[in-house]
Parts: structure tokens; sequence; C-alpha cells
């Protein structure tokens, strides 16, 4: 569906471009077979899809996303759905890619629930961050989080019993 078409896969280097990247790769696409690649943040990556520069957009985002009702409002949207075997092959890739689900009825059109590849979100810290410091943030995400359930549908699915503290590798 997107051979030929212009995308804006999110800004180069970051975590949501590198994942187009990889779902282009297994359907046998590159940049090279998309009329236009647009690195751009996701604001950006709306105007200019309803300003019709683009035709499609590439991201890491909460179901819902406010950007993305308003396109769906304004000129309609259609989720691509990426099958559960390319998700296999992703996770190959990393691991923390994960199979998610747009239910259905999310936005207009949107019939039947779609798979998508996401991730979970993570906290990471300079390498040299006081442990202390450290503590506080996630302590404070912690003991907020029915605040934050309010604030974002980002923190819809946050469970404080999934929360893993690492030092690293």
């Amino acid at each position: 569906d997107l051979k030929g078409k212009s995308l804006s896969p999110g800004v180069k280097g970051y975590s949501a471009e590198a994942l187009a990247e990889a779902v282009l790769k297994e359907y046998g696409l590159t940049y090279d077979d998309l009329d236009n690649v647009e690195f751009t943040s996701t604001a950006d990556a709306t105007s200019l899809m309803q300003d019709r520069h683009i035709d499609a957009i590439s991201a890491m985002f909460p179901i819902p996303f406010s950007s993305y009702q308003e396109l769906d409002t304004t000129i309609g949207i259609r989720i691509l759905p990426i099958e559960s075997e390319v998700i296999e092959n992703l996770q190959k890739i990393n691991a923390g890619y994960l199979e998610m689900t747009v239910p259905a009825g999310t936005y207009s059109g949107v019939d039947e629930d779609i798979t998508v590849p996401g991730s979970i979100t993570l906290i990471i810290t300079h390498k040299d961050t006081p442990d202390e410091e450290a503590y506080h943030m996630v302590k404070t995400i912690i003991e907020n989080a029915n605040d934050l359930k309010n604030l974002s549908v980002v923190f819809e699915d946050f469970d404080v019993e999934s929360v893993a503290v690492t030092d690293g590798p």
C-alpha cells in the first residue's frame, strides 16, 4: 500500500523511524521505493498529511492519539494492519517490539481490531544520575499513577506491578 507513496516515519534515528524502516523491510521495501520520505515530528507529519503533502505516517503513539483523532475527523484515516508473523520477525530484531491492538471503534472506519507493532515505555537516565534521583523519579510516577492515568491515555494500561528497575548491562 505504501510503494510509490510519501511517508513520514518520524524523526531520523528515533525509535519510531527505526520501526518504520524495519516494517518496510519486512514487506520488501526501502525508503527508495517511496515517492518521498519526510523525517519529521508527529506534529509536523500530522500537518503535512492534513495539507495532503504526505500520504502516510508511521509512528509509535498512544491509542487513541489526539492528533490522529483530529486527522480522522478532518480528512479521514485508514490504519494499515501489520500481520502477527511480521511482528514476530520484528521481535527478532528488537525484543521490545510488541504486538498491540487498535481496538475496533477507536477511529471512524475502524470496524474491527487492527494488529500493529508497538513497544513499552522505558525511563532511562544518564549513567551518572545519582541512584537517589532515579529512585525519586520512579517513586513519584508510582505514587501518582492514578493521576497520570487521568492526564493521558499513555498511562491507561500502566500497572504499578509491572515496574522493573535495573542498573542496565
